[in-house]
């Protein structure tokens, strides 16, 4: 068998040995399809590395978002972590408001209702706040196409920071933006490492911008980073999954070492969670695992009832509480399949009568 000298020798054989592990030629071969064909591309993507988990220095725009809320803190104002209603969405506020609060921040979340509601922020759900006295509104998972809603904050005498990852449109609104889509430094690095197809397929999910967030907020404050990821990273690269990111790059480090993470995770919600599905939480799980068990639970709280429900369990402190809250999740789902198997039945007696119409 050969062995590659140099990392940045292609890899134009079979059985070259990466961390004296020989990889099978099939391996190679598919690894080479996908653009890695040096040692040291092959090696990154087999055993990404946890420093790849240090977001906070990998956005140009996280500062001024930084030192905005920082500056909340100084003048005692009272801070609203606006979210979502699906996984990533949730697992976004649980770490946003983790860390605001450890900052010493006055802070809640606000998660929106799924029926009332629906996506992104909301004009009667901001002016609520305005009556219970926030000052400045922190979005997670949403608010890059928000305009009209803030327009609406700031006509309410409130201001809006956002954090989000998805598309944005030409227009945007007149507020701070850390999105990975919006920030060059973040575009400039996932043009660097792209192999073989578009370099926003690195980008992360929402709750990977709000540990990012909270990394800079510690980072900024001289806090140890570390202890974020040690606390948070199982729900972040749960719904790094959830939402369907591209496992590469940072998404696959965060996927890695998240799910090894969750052999003896501290979440008490999460472990209540894998006991009610019958699940070995001292054990390795798989992302096929989690998308047909966990995840589906999870996100069967805001389609169900409310996904207040979800973030309850992940922020649950002792056991009896988190029990109870999983079995409740747990009841949900199964609430969540039979009404899908309604609907697709129903749908499907009536696909019947279209004869051989297109779908």
């Amino acid at each position: 068998m050969s062995q590659s000298n140099a990392s940045s020798e292609p890899l134009e054989k079979p059985g070259v040995f990466v961390q004296t592990a020989a990889i099978p030629d099939i391996i190679l071969k598919l690894l080479g399809a996908r653009g890695l064909r040096t040692k040291e591309r092959i090696e990154n993507y087999l055993n990404p590395s946890r420093t790849n988990i240090e977001l906070h220095e990998r956005m140009s725009t996280l500062s001024p978002v930084a030192e905005r809320i920082l500056e909340a803190r100084s003048a005692n104002e009272n801070v609203l972590v606006y979210g979502d209603y699906d996984v990533d969405g949730i697992a976004a506020s649980v770490v946003m408001l983790d860390a605001l609060r450890t900052l010493g921040i006055p802070s809640n979340v606000y998660l929106p209702s799924r029926f009332g509601e629906g996506y992104g922020l909301s004009i009667g759900a901001l002016e609520r706040a305005k009556s219970q006295g926030y000052n400045l509104i922190v979005t997670v998972d949403c608010g890059t196409g928000s305009i009209e809603e803030v327009d609406a904050a700031r006509n309410l005498g409130m201001d809006i920071v956002v954090t989000d990852h998805h598309q944005p449109s030409e227009t945007l609104p007149n507020a701070l933006i850390a999105n990975p889509l919006l920030d060059k430094v973040w575009s400039d690095h996932a043009s660097s490492v792209c192999v073989n197809g578009d370099p926003n397929a690195y980008y992360p999910c929402g709750a990977s911008v709000a540990l990012a967030l909270a990394q800079k907020l510690f980072a900024v404050q001289g806090l140890d980073i570390a202890k974020l990821a040690d606390k948070h990273l199982e729900i972040v690269a749960l719904a790094t999954v959830a939402d369907v990111m591209k496992l590469v790059g940072i998404n696959r480090s965060i996927v890695k070492h998240g799910f090894d993470q969750m052999i003896d995770t501290t979440n008490l919600g999460l472990r209540a969670l894998f006991a009610a599905y019958n699940i070995d939480s001292g054990s390795l799980q798989t992302v096929e695992r989690m998308q047909f068990t966990i995840i589906p639970a999870l996100n069967a709280c805001g389609r169900m009832l409310s996904a207040r429900i979800a973030f309850k369990l992940l922020t649950a402190r002792d056991e009896p509480d988190a029990r109870r809250l999983a079995g409740e999740i747990r009841s949900l789902n199964s609430q969540r399949r039979d009404v899908q198997e309604k609907v697709f039945q129903e749908a499907a007696r009536e696909a019947i009568g279209y004869g051989d119409a297109p779908a």
